[in-house]
């Protein structure tokens, strides 16, 4: 039950035009398998960057979200591991940049 209602708030979230959600806590809570299963309900391309992605596989899983998203205008959801934030916090701006365009 507490799984389906949070997977409908990010849907309900996500699925207007132009939006876009952070999800927050600790690891274990079920965050990616939220985004997962919200990007399937949805029908929209998921686009996950690997677990500590460096260099150019990041830039690379960026490219692949960028592209899909307003290259192909396909509906697009961009996963971002945890460590990634914090072990490369400049990650954020590019994807900040990259959803307020």
């Amino acid at each position: 039950d507490y799984c389906v209602d949070n997977v409908m708030r990010l849907v309900h979230a996500v699925c207007r035009r132009g939006s876009h959600a952070v999800l927050v806590g600790p690891s274990g809570t079920g965050r990616h398998t939220c985004a997962r299963m919200a990007a399937f309900v949805l029908g929209y391309t998921l686009v996950e960057m690997p677990y500590k992605a460096q260099g150019d596989c990041m830039t690379q899983a960026l490219c692949d979200g960028y592209l899909q998203a307003g290259v192909e205008n396909n509906p697009t959801l961009l996963l971002l591991p945890d460590d990634l934030l914090v072990n490369q916090p400049e990650v954020l701006g590019s994807v900040s940049d990259a959803v307020t365009l």
